[in-house]
């Protein structure tokens, strides 16, 4: 019997099928993620279709806030936020994960402080 790995395995079914899995584009992504290549992880959004819309589909600009930031977990944050957040967080993390705590804080500070108004959404993801 032939034992084949998840990615053998998804690259025959592949093959044989003619369907991808996945696109290029969020291939790309996923590489840009892994990879820490931050900014060609955001570019690569909007390639992939996501947009400045909420998710009950109203544009951002029906969706300012008074401080001029947009709630990226709340309903208020448009796909786009939510994105940029989720990359933002993981950025965050993987700073404080290799012990740098310099550009983890800056990654806090400058990135996800702009993305969320909502304080206990920073202080959440700080802990």
């Amino acid at each position: 019997m032939i034992m084949l790995s998840l990615s053998q395995s998804a690259e025959a079914l592949e093959s044989e099928s003619g369907y991808q899995a996945a696109s290029p584009r969020a291939t790309d992504f996923e590489a840009a993620i892994y990879g820490g290549r931050w900014a060609e992880a955001i570019q690569l959004l909007e390639e992939l279709g996501v947009n400045s819309t909420n998710a009950s589909g109203q544009s951002s600009s029906t969706n300012s806030v008074s401080s001029g930031k947009t709630k990226a977990t709340g309903s208020k944050g448009t796909n786009m936020d939510r994105a940029k957040f989720m990359i933002a967080q993981q950025k965050y993390l993987e700073y404080l994960e290799a012990g740098q705590q310099k550009r983890a804080l800056a990654v806090l500070r400058g990135e996800l402080a702009n993305l969320t108004t909502e304080s206990e959404v920073l202080h959440a993801v700080s802990v």
